[in-house]
């Protein structure tokens, strides 16, 4: 578990995947992503872990982010783990600043939609691979 989330001794509180099935009461059928967690600076992130697989990743992220955000739990961050790109995969998508997700075919950042109090907002997907986790943890990043 620890190897999945981005500073893990940042997180407070972990939902893992059936937890969070319990939760919105998901059937294993349903998608949902692998754990969402609370950080210590009340940022709540949706984290699916991925050897690589991009797409289906973004796709699991939105199914659990819809989810989730229609029974009123917060998301404000949505983050991809992943070993490596595949050479594939890095003709569509690759990593710009602060890891965000840029999705080279529609030539813009990948970001799932999520229901708030005011609405509908959009937030970022961001990959992180896991070789990454100490320098981001120097850095402060989180």
């Amino acid at each position: 578990m620890a190897g999945d989330i981005p500073p893990f001794n940042k997180v407070d509180k972990v939902f893992k995947e059936d937890d969070i099935r319990n939760l919105l009461g998901l059937s294993g059928d349903d998608s949902c992503a692998d754990y969402y967690c609370h950080y210590i600076n009340c940022e709540w992130a949706l984290i699916e872990a991925k050897g690589s697989k991009i797409g289906s990743a973004v796709y699991q992220l939105e199914e659990t982010a819809k989810k989730l955000s229609e029974n009123g739990y917060k998301i404000n961050m949505a983050i991809i783990v992943t070993d490596k790109i595949s050479r594939i995969e890095s003709r569509r998508f690759e990593i710009r600043e602060n890891y965000k997700l840029f999705d080279k075919k529609r030539r813009d950042y990948v970001r799932i939609k999520v229901k708030s109090a005011k609405g509908f907002k959009r937030v970022d997907v961001l990959l992180v691979r896991r070789m990454e986790f100490t320098k981001i943890e120097k850095k402060g990043w989180w």
